[in-house]
């Protein structure tokens, strides 16, 4: 999550990364060994989780990076920037 944001994009989240929503979850699609294994919290969390979706589901907010990773997630999408003068001069 936090490399996404990085990069731009704005993640969908409710409990801002604490591990417990799961709105922030994804789909591991490639390079899942480049990410450090589960913390009990996030096992936890994904129990509710895996059963429809299969052991490749993870929590962005948890996952540690140790490399390049492929995700699917739905809801990302690139952030907005704010008109650099939004009202016009006002000299």
């Amino acid at each position: 999550m936090a490399a996404g944001e990085a990069a731009g994009y704005r993640w969908p989240t409710i409990c801002g990364g604490v591990g417990e929503c799961t709105v922030c979850h994804v789909e591991v699609l490639e390079s899942d060994d480049h990410l450090d294994p589960p913390g009990e919290l996030e096992l936890r969390t994904l129990e509710t989780l895996r059963g429809s979706r299969g052991d490749r589901v993870r929590l962005a907010c948890q996952a540690g990076v140790e490399g390049d990773v492929v995700v699917r997630k739905r809801g990302v999408r690139p952030r907005r920037t704010a008109p650099e003068n939004p009202g016009g001069n006002r000299d």
